[in-house]
């Protein structure tokens, strides 16, 4: 009886953690839904300009075709450029769908670096608009990582977005977001990666830093108070952890630590 009342305990344990999981899947994909809502006029931008590009680069071929003696050399120029469009179209079509796919996680081996840069190319518009200067050390050549990588994408895209916002009531000198990967020693975690984004904003209030990542805590007028909330969820998914303090000479810095693929706490 005590064994079989042992494995039913662990059949309701597996049961109630495949719950949970389906559910952080679910309100991480509400969450990046209402993230490309805020990137929509990046989007449509993003779009746009290979699409411009693309039939100004067709006209100029049909002119050449059709001169009194076709220049089938500038013409091969302009349907190669036209490619490259089409290309870059294509690459931001499949970055925004796999954010907003409601899928399964799926776990590999990543370069936490390389998914910080592409990630903050979802946000060049922002950037630009609100006049931020964004500072990258990405280096190459760091460990994995294992986890899923459009998860992290959207605890990234979170901070970065939250950190473009704080910047706004700022003097245009003072719009400096920092993005920093590196390796390094973590308290529970051992061989780590660590991903720290910094600006140069008004910085977090002492008594909202205990409450930062609580579910519907928000110092937005227009948030939900959902974005930390599930990022540390994601976060501590992959066995990582997420921390929030301010900077000594101003603004606010998040960290977010994780273990390197196949190390041991």
């Amino acid at each position: 009886a005590s064994v079989l009342e042992t494995n039913t305990d662990v059949t309701a344990q597996r049961a109630t953690e495949d719950k949970l999981d389906r559910t952080r899947s679910e309100l991480a994909h509400l969450s990046r839904i209402a993230t490309m809502g805020e990137l929509t006029a990046s989007i449509a931008h993003e779009v746009n300009q290979p699409l411009a590009a693309i039939v100004a680069n067709g006209e100029a071929g049909l002119r050449w075709l059709g001169r009194a003696a076709p220049d089938l050399g500038e013409t091969k120029k302009s349907i190669e450029a036209m490619l490259r469009n089409a290309q870059r179209a294509s690459d931001v079509v499949r970055r925004l769908r796999a954010l907003s796919a409601k899928s399964t996680p799926a776990h590999a081996m990543l370069d936490l670096a390389a998914v910080a840069e592409e990630t903050a190319q979802l946000v060049e518009r922002e950037l630009r608009v609100q006049g931020v200067r964004l500072l990258a050390d990405l280096p190459t050549g760091l460990p994995p990582v294992e986890g899923d990588r459009v998860q992290l994408q959207q605890v990234l895209l979170n901070l970065l977005l939250n950190a473009i916002q704080a910047l706004g009531a700022m003097p245009p000198e003072r719009r400096t977001i920092s993005v920093r990967v590196q390796r390094g020693e973590r308290e529970s975690l051992g061989d780590a990666i660590v991903v720290t984004v910094e600006d140069t904003g008004a910085g977090i209030a002492e008594a909202d830093l205990a409450r930062l990542f609580d579910a519907f805590f928000t110092t937005r007028s227009d948030g939900m108070g959902l974005g930390l909330s599930i990022s540390r969820s994601i976060v501590e998914a992959h066995g990582g952890r997420i921390e929030a303090g301010n900077r000594p000479d101003g603004g606010a810095t998040f960290r977010v630590c994780l273990p390197v693929a196949g190390s041991a706490a």
